[in-house]
């Protein structure tokens, strides 16, 4: 974990892949907890969360009534998130993707351009997110995916459970080292994993840009960016 921005009120911190946000059934360390430990105790309050393969930035308020006032800021889409992803294939150069999301206790979301007839509307979640194709590469066998791995920018316009994950997936271009995702047959997601450039339990999905008018500093504008990380070393340059 590393302290990248704080203040009285609020820290960001970066989360690396394979640690959880916040404390689960498995009751491994977690960043809620790394974060108690550098307060000396004290007890943070957790304002969003990314996945636990997922590395990147993550806001923590330092107090109840902080933590109020930014998760009315979350609430509101004034909390900007943006994510660096590698994906297969090789999308458009730009781009929206809006889905209708059931989200399973236990089970991987999924995501559908349109509600599937005969369901009740009610339990889909609307999801959108934003993208634009920064390079593509070509240096793995999947001849599924035309050989091909693409580096995207996305910004969330909403947040849901796995959005990113379950979008690009549903979209044809599932992220490099998510078999949770990875809609292919068990040989192609055995090539996947071997193919991936990435250490076991980490996929290639960062949170690397985190924005938020401070709603204690007179709105005063906090900005956060990360680079992706260095072992993304096939895209690094």
């Amino acid at each position: 974990m590393r302290i990248e921005y704080e203040d009285d009120h609020v820290l960001v911190v970066y989360k690396p892949a394979g640690t959880l946000s916040q404390r689960d059934v498995t009751k491994d360390p977690s960043i809620v907890d790394l974060v108690r430990q550098y307060l000396g105790g004290s007890e943070p309050f957790l304002i969003h969360r990314i996945d636990r393969p997922v590395s990147g930035l993550i806001a923590l308020a330092k107090s109840k009534r902080s933590a109020e006032l930014f998760s009315r800021l979350l609430r509101k889409g004034r909390i900007r998130k943006r994510y660096t992803a590698v994906v297969f294939g090789v999308p458009q150069a730009s781009g929206e993707f809006k889905h209708f999301m059931l989200e399973r206790e236990g089970k991987p979301s999924v995501a559908y351009r349109d509600t599937p007839t005969g369901t009740d509307p009610k339990k889909y979640k609307e999801a959108i997110l934003k993208y634009e194709l920064i390079k593509t590469a070509r240096f793995h066998d999947i001849k599924e995916f035309d050989n091909s791995f693409s580096m995207v920018s996305i910004e969330l316009i909403t947040g849901r459970k796995h959005q990113i994950r379950a979008q690009f997936s549903s979209e044809g271009f599932p992220i490099v080292g998510d078999s949770k995702y990875f809609n292919q047959s068990e040989s192609v997601v055995q090539k996947m994993l071997k193919s991936s450039f990435l250490p076991k339990g980490e996929i290639a999905l960062v949170a690397n840009y985190l924005s938020f008018p401070h709603p204690l500093k007179n709105g005063t504008i906090v900005e956060v960016k990360i680079p992706i990380p260095e072992h993304w070393v096939k895209f690094a340059g």
